[in-house]
C-alpha cells in the first residue's frame, strides 16, 4: 500500500504525487526515455520485494527492442534510484561554491604552475611553479582549505637550509626568483 498523505489531503491527489515524482526521478536523473512504461509497471507490480523483482518491472515497462541494446536494460533506472536516495545532486551543489573558487589561485598571473602533485616520500602535496620574468616575484598562492605547513625544498623534495614559507590562513607567500623554478612542499 501507499502511505497516507502526511500533510492531510486526498490519498489519490499524493499517490499521482509519488508517482510523478518516481517518472521525473527515472527520466531526469537516469537520462530513461522509457520512464513513464517503467513507472506503470513498478506501480502495477506492487510490492516489488527484491532487486530481481524491479528488474523485471523496468524491463516489462520498454520496448522489446530496447531491452536489448548496449549495456543493462535497468542501468539507468537504478542510476537515478541512486542518484536520488544518496542525494548525490545536494553533495555537487554542495561543493559547487567551493569549485567555484578554484582549488588554487596563484598570484601574479606571471607564475606559472609547473606541477601540483603528491610528494615522492610522505601523504604532502609538491607544488612547483616557474617564474618566466627577468625579475624576482612576490607570489602568493591561495588554496581549497587551510595550509598546515608550507617549506620550500630543492627538485628531490629535500628541504633547503632557511626554506620556511610564511602561511596566513588558506594561503602562502615566497618569493620566486628571475627564471627559476621553485619547489615547495605543502602539508593541507
Amino acid at each position: 500500500m501507499l502511505p497516507q498523505n502526511p500533510r492531510g489531503g486526498s490519498r489519490g491527489s499524493f499517490c499521482i504525487a509519488v508517482i510523478n515524482l518516481l517518472k521525473q526521478v527515472i527520466r531526469q536523473l537516469g537520462e530513461e526515455k522509457y520512464a513513464g512504461g517503467i513507472t506503470r509497471e513498478i506501480i502495477r507490480r506492487r510490492p516489488l520485494e527484491t532487486t530481481a523483482d524491479l528488474v523485471d518491472a523496468i524491463k516489462a515497462g520498454m520496448p522489446t527492442a530496447a531491452r536489448f541494446g548496449s549495456g543493462h536494460p535497468a542501468r539507468k533506472t537504478f542510476q537515478a534510484l541512486r542518484i536520488a536516495v544518496n542525494g548525490e545532486l545536494d553533495a555537487i551543489d554542495a561543493a559547487l561554491p567551493l569549485a567555484s573558487k578554484g582549488f588554487l589561485e596563484i598570484n601574479p598571473d606571471a607564475l606559472v604552475l609547473s606541477a601540483f602533485k603528491r610528494a615522492e616520500d610522505a601523504d604532502d602535496m609538491i607544488l612547483r611553479l616557474y617564474n618566466p620574468t627577468k625579475r624576482l616575484l612576490k607570489g602568493n598562492v591561495r588554496f581549497f582549505r587551510p595550509v598546515k605547513k608550507a617549506l620550500m625544498t630543492n627538485m628531490n623534495e629535500e628541504p633547503q637550509k632557511g626554506g620556511a614559507i610564511k602561511m596566513t590562513g588558506n594561503r602562502i607567500h615566497f618569493d620566486a626568483p628571475a627564471k627559476k623554478i621553485i619547489t615547495i612542499k605543502l602539508v593541507l
